[in-house]
């Protein structure tokens, strides 16, 4: 069941083998009213397109500064940036009003040199080619970078050339802890989401739960740097516990050794 707020991506990807070329469309979402989900690609569409031989694959984005490329014997033509992220009619051509609108959208491409997602810069208030449309759709650049549709007039025009919104983050950290943590020197109890930026993570050496009772960590401190790939981190540190043990005797006790009636002892040890 869809709650807003929602957040999802749509991600279109290429590959080929020696027989063709295979196009994915898939969808992650990662937001659902207040839940913040873990990653989990779904595809929901396939295309393959049958060719002998294939040496490589990309999608071809032109514009109309560089209105004509050549690309090994073939030129391509273009006029707008041809990729669009557009609300409209669900199909056929249908013309839709809506009643509520409030969403930011982003359009971006990977760049295989260096390996991260790029916003294409030139960002228009409409689609140029779609068959689908609205009539009541305002779109404005939002304080973060993002492209937000509103209800309202359609002016539509060039938005901006310098398109700069938060990039997307596909890397999804979970630490389950009974013990308080540090993120990046802020003590908390707890952490999931969605990470944008390197997160240094580091756990208390010794805790005490009580005069009875502490623990010890067993481990390292982490850091957790964002990928463009989706990835799912889930930590759980390692620590032991000691707990203080009392011997009610009128006979001298000996424990491990040591006569004493009482002794912290390792969660687990035989004494």
């Amino acid at each position: 069941m869809i709650i807003f707020p929602l957040a999802s991506y749509l991600l279109i990807n290429e590959s080929y083998n020696s027989s063709g070329i295979l196009v994915d469309f898939s969808y992650l979402v990662v937001q659902n009213g207040s839940d913040i989900l873990p990653p989990e690609l779904v595809t929901y569409d396939k295309a393959f397109i049958k060719i002998n031989d294939v040496k490589n694959t990309f999608i071809i984005i032109n514009d109309s500064t560089t209105p004509k490329v050549k690309i090994g014997n073939y030129y391509y033509w273009s006029g707008y940036l041809d990729a669009e992220l557009v609300w409209g009619g669900f199909a056929y051509g249908e013309h839709t009003t809506f009643t509520n609108m409030s969403s930011y959208l982003a359009l971006y491409y990977y760049n295989s040199e260096s390996g991260k997602f790029i916003p294409f810069p030139i960002v228009y208030s409409y689609g140029n080619d779609t068959a689908e449309s609205a009539d009541n759709l305002h779109v404005t650049i939002s304080p973060s970078g993002y492209a937000y549709v509103t209800l309202g007039n359609l002016q539509p025009g060039l938005l901006t050339t310098q398109f700069n919104p938060a990039l997307p983050s596909f890397t999804f950290l979970s630490i389950t802890c009974l013990i308080p943590f540090y993120i990046n020197g802020s003590l908390t109890h707890n952490f999931e989401g969605y990470i944008k930026y390197s997160t240094y993570i580091s756990f208390l050496r010794n805790f005490s739960a009580n005069s009875s009772a502490f623990a010890v960590f067993n481990g390292k401190n982490l850091t957790i740097y964002p990928s463009e790939k989706i990835t799912f981190y889930q930590i759980k540190p390692n620590y032991t516990w000691y707990y203080l043990v009392y011997i009610n005797s009128t006979y001298p006790v000996y424990i491990n050794g040591i006569e004493t009636n009482k002794m912290f002892v390792r969660s687990g040890e035989t004494i």
